[in-house]
Protein backbone atom coordinates (compact mmCIF):
# COMPACT_ATOMS: atom_id res chain seq x y z
CA UNK A 1 0.00 0.00 0.00
CA UNK A 2 3.07 2.04 0.61
CA UNK A 3 4.43 1.95 -2.48
CA UNK A 4 1.45 2.79 -4.48
CA UNK A 5 1.06 5.90 -2.24
CA UNK A 6 4.42 6.93 -3.21
CA UNK A 7 4.02 6.52 -6.77
CA UNK A 8 0.92 8.11 -6.92
CA UNK A 9 2.70 10.83 -5.09
CA UNK A 10 5.65 10.75 -7.56
CA UNK A 11 3.18 10.55 -10.27
CA UNK A 12 1.53 13.74 -9.04
CA UNK A 13 4.48 15.58 -8.60
CA UNK A 14 5.66 14.91 -12.44
CA UNK A 15 2.49 16.13 -13.72
CA UNK A 16 2.08 18.85 -11.90
CA UNK A 17 6.17 19.94 -13.02
CA UNK A 18 4.62 19.37 -16.36
CA UNK A 19 1.18 21.11 -16.26
CA UNK A 20 2.98 24.25 -14.43
CA UNK A 21 5.42 24.38 -16.88
CA UNK A 22 2.68 24.31 -19.92
CA UNK A 23 0.76 27.10 -18.19
CA UNK A 24 3.20 29.32 -17.77
CA UNK A 25 4.89 29.22 -21.40
CA UNK A 26 1.02 29.37 -22.16
CA UNK A 27 0.39 32.52 -20.33
CA UNK A 28 3.65 33.91 -21.81
CA UNK A 29 3.16 33.16 -24.94
CA UNK A 30 -0.32 34.51 -24.36
CA UNK A 31 1.09 38.04 -22.73
CA UNK A 32 4.02 37.94 -25.79
CA UNK A 33 1.76 37.44 -28.40
CA UNK A 34 -0.33 40.41 -27.48
CA UNK A 35 2.85 42.65 -27.26
CA UNK A 36 4.28 41.84 -30.55
CA UNK A 37 1.04 42.20 -32.48
CA UNK A 38 1.63 45.65 -33.48
CA UNK A 39 5.15 44.73 -35.13
CA UNK A 40 3.28 41.91 -37.07
CA UNK A 41 0.27 43.83 -38.44
CA UNK A 42 2.82 45.89 -40.24
CA UNK A 43 3.04 42.81 -43.23
CA UNK A 44 0.81 43.42 -45.84
CA UNK A 45 -0.22 41.50 -49.00
CA UNK A 46 -1.50 42.97 -52.18
CA UNK A 47 -4.58 41.82 -53.34
CA UNK A 48 -2.58 39.75 -56.12
CA UNK A 49 -0.92 37.81 -53.46
CA UNK A 50 -2.19 34.34 -52.66
CA UNK A 51 -1.86 35.44 -48.93
CA UNK A 52 -3.86 37.96 -49.16
CA UNK A 53 -7.29 36.36 -48.05
CA UNK A 54 -5.37 35.21 -44.86
CA UNK A 55 -3.25 38.43 -44.32
CA UNK A 56 -4.77 38.59 -40.21
CA UNK A 57 -4.38 35.00 -39.82
CA UNK A 58 -0.95 35.04 -41.02
CA UNK A 59 -0.08 37.57 -38.58
CA UNK A 60 -1.98 36.55 -36.25
CA UNK A 61 0.11 32.72 -36.49
CA UNK A 62 3.20 35.17 -36.96
CA UNK A 63 2.53 36.76 -33.12
CA UNK A 64 1.56 33.97 -31.64
CA UNK A 65 5.41 32.02 -33.13
CA UNK A 66 6.91 34.85 -31.75
CA UNK A 67 5.63 34.33 -28.41
CA UNK A 68 6.14 30.39 -28.04
CA UNK A 69 9.66 31.26 -29.03
CA UNK A 70 10.29 34.03 -26.42
CA UNK A 71 8.05 32.91 -23.69
CA UNK A 72 9.93 29.37 -23.69
CA UNK A 73 13.47 30.26 -22.93
CA UNK A 74 12.51 32.59 -20.77
CA UNK A 75 10.71 30.01 -18.64
CA UNK A 76 13.75 27.76 -19.05
CA UNK A 77 16.29 30.34 -18.29
CA UNK A 78 14.35 31.60 -14.84
CA UNK A 79 14.70 28.33 -12.72
CA UNK A 80 11.12 26.96 -13.71
CA UNK A 81 9.19 28.94 -11.57
CA UNK A 82 5.41 30.74 -12.03
CA UNK A 83 5.40 34.23 -11.37
CA UNK A 84 9.17 35.11 -12.36
CA UNK A 85 8.78 34.28 -16.21
CA UNK A 86 4.99 35.41 -16.07
CA UNK A 87 6.01 38.80 -14.96
CA UNK A 88 8.88 39.07 -17.13
CA UNK A 89 6.48 38.31 -20.39
CA UNK A 90 4.45 41.01 -18.73
CA UNK A 91 7.33 43.19 -18.87
CA UNK A 92 8.26 42.39 -22.66
CA UNK A 93 4.33 42.48 -23.87
CA UNK A 94 4.01 46.08 -22.81
CA UNK A 95 7.65 47.08 -24.22
CA UNK A 96 6.81 45.37 -27.47
CA UNK A 97 3.57 46.85 -27.79
CA UNK A 98 4.54 50.26 -26.39
CA UNK A 99 7.67 50.31 -29.09
CA UNK A 100 5.44 48.92 -32.07
CA UNK A 101 2.62 51.71 -32.09
CA UNK A 102 5.31 54.30 -31.35
CA UNK A 103 7.25 53.02 -34.21
CA UNK A 104 4.25 52.87 -36.19
CA UNK A 105 3.18 56.69 -35.22
CA UNK A 106 7.18 57.66 -36.06
CA UNK A 107 7.07 56.31 -38.92
CA UNK A 108 4.19 57.60 -40.43
CA UNK A 109 5.70 61.43 -39.73
CA UNK A 110 9.36 60.41 -39.94
CA UNK A 111 11.24 57.53 -42.94
CA UNK A 112 12.45 54.46 -41.76
CA UNK A 113 15.74 54.88 -42.03
CA UNK A 114 15.75 57.72 -39.81
CA UNK A 115 14.12 55.63 -37.15
CA UNK A 116 16.63 52.97 -37.71
CA UNK A 117 19.26 55.41 -37.67
CA UNK A 118 17.92 56.95 -34.43
CA UNK A 119 18.11 53.52 -32.61
CA UNK A 120 21.19 52.42 -34.28
CA UNK A 121 23.84 54.57 -33.88
CA UNK A 122 23.30 55.38 -29.80
CA UNK A 123 24.20 51.52 -29.69
CA UNK A 124 26.48 51.54 -31.83
CA UNK A 125 28.91 54.29 -30.51
CA UNK A 126 27.79 52.85 -27.10
CA UNK A 127 29.23 49.54 -27.93
CA UNK A 128 32.12 50.61 -29.81
CA UNK A 129 32.99 52.71 -27.15
CA UNK A 130 33.13 50.05 -24.59
CA UNK A 131 35.11 47.77 -27.05
CA UNK A 132 37.75 50.34 -27.42
CA UNK A 133 38.10 50.44 -23.82
CA UNK A 134 38.28 46.64 -23.62
CA UNK A 135 41.00 46.75 -25.90
CA UNK A 136 42.71 49.22 -23.87
CA UNK A 137 42.50 46.67 -20.82
CA UNK A 138 41.51 49.49 -18.76
CA UNK A 139 38.74 47.53 -17.74
CA UNK A 140 39.40 46.90 -14.10
CA UNK A 141 39.83 50.99 -13.25
CA UNK A 142 36.65 51.55 -12.30
CA UNK A 143 37.19 55.65 -12.55
CA UNK A 144 35.26 55.76 -16.23
CA UNK A 145 36.73 59.43 -16.76
CA UNK A 146 40.25 57.91 -16.55
CA UNK A 147 39.40 54.71 -18.57
CA UNK A 148 38.30 56.91 -20.99
CA UNK A 149 41.34 59.62 -20.95
CA UNK A 150 43.70 56.61 -21.49
CA UNK A 151 41.77 54.95 -23.76
CA UNK A 152 41.75 57.83 -26.29
CA UNK A 153 45.31 59.17 -25.43
CA UNK A 154 46.16 55.30 -26.78
CA UNK A 155 44.19 55.88 -29.77
CA UNK A 156 45.28 59.06 -30.54
CA UNK A 157 48.68 58.08 -30.07
CA UNK A 158 47.96 55.34 -32.80
CA UNK A 159 49.91 52.79 -30.27
CA UNK A 160 46.58 50.46 -30.91
CA UNK A 161 45.03 50.36 -34.38
CA UNK A 162 41.68 48.67 -33.38
CA UNK A 163 41.43 51.09 -30.68
CA UNK A 164 41.68 53.88 -33.02
CA UNK A 165 39.28 52.42 -35.38
CA UNK A 166 36.96 51.79 -32.45
CA UNK A 167 37.01 55.32 -31.03
CA UNK A 168 36.45 56.75 -34.80
CA UNK A 169 33.34 54.39 -35.13
CA UNK A 170 32.05 55.41 -31.74
CA UNK A 171 32.27 59.11 -32.46
CA UNK A 172 31.18 58.76 -36.00
CA UNK A 173 28.00 56.69 -34.85
CA UNK A 174 26.96 59.19 -31.98
CA UNK A 175 27.91 62.30 -34.14
CA UNK A 176 25.22 60.49 -36.73
CA UNK A 177 22.69 59.27 -34.16
CA UNK A 178 22.59 63.51 -32.46
CA UNK A 179 22.41 64.90 -36.40
CA UNK A 180 19.54 62.08 -37.40
CA UNK A 181 17.67 62.70 -33.80
CA UNK A 182 17.68 66.67 -34.62
CA UNK A 183 16.85 66.20 -38.49
CA UNK A 184 13.99 63.79 -36.80
CA UNK A 185 12.90 66.57 -34.35
CA UNK A 186 12.47 69.19 -37.24
CA UNK A 187 10.52 66.70 -39.49
CA UNK A 188 8.30 66.47 -36.46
Amino acid sequence: MMRILERASNFSKTVWSWLKAILTIGIGSALLTTGFLPWTTRIHYGPWSALYEYQTEMQLALAAFAGVCFATPIYLTTGRKFAAPTVIALIIMVAAAVLGILFGVAEERLETATIMGIIAFPLLAAVATKAANIASKKECDPNVYKKFRESFEAALDVKNFAELLLWTMAWASGGLGVFLLIKAIEMW
